[in-house]
């Protein structure tokens, strides 16, 4: 495939998946972030990391390292992400086999592995709280 064929492609596919608008969830995260400002913080446990690591599908995944405990529980208490978790690659995917338009594709977001570990343990301990709710 020739440069000019794949800058065409990555053209297209910048304009197909920029007309899509971005919703603003801001000041709803904010008022979220307010209201859990005013409650009780609360701690992720060590084994909750561990298992956290283990469910990740990877043939390539390396055990646990117990930093990552400290740095999620510093995360939360300082109610701070780290901007690096927070980045994403958008890969195109086809919709069919054989994809004729970049209509026929949809847009993928690989994210950080940590952010995803983090993200499942903030879940699990918001629901563990409130599942009484």
């Amino acid at each position: 495939m020739g440069l000019l064929l794949i800058l065409d492609l990555a053209n297209a596919f910048n304009g197909f998946y920029c007309c899509f608008n971005a919703l603003d969830f801001s000041n709803e995260i904010q008022e979220q972030s307010d209201k859990l400002k005013d409650n009780q913080h609360f701690i992720i446990d060590l084994q909750d990391v561990k298992r956290a690591f283990c469910s990740v599908k990877t043939k390539k995944s390396h055990g646990p390292d117990n930093i990552f405990h400290y740095i999620y529980n510093k995360s939360l208490l300082t109610q701070h992400v780290p901007a690096t978790w927070k980045d994403a690659v958008v890969v195109s995917v086809p919709k069919s086999n054989c994809p004729r338009a970049v209509g026929d594709f949809r847009p993928v977001a690989l994210t950080s592995v940590l952010m995803k570990i983090f993200e499942k343990l903030v879940r699990t301990e918001i629901v563990r709280q409130t599942e009484h709710i």
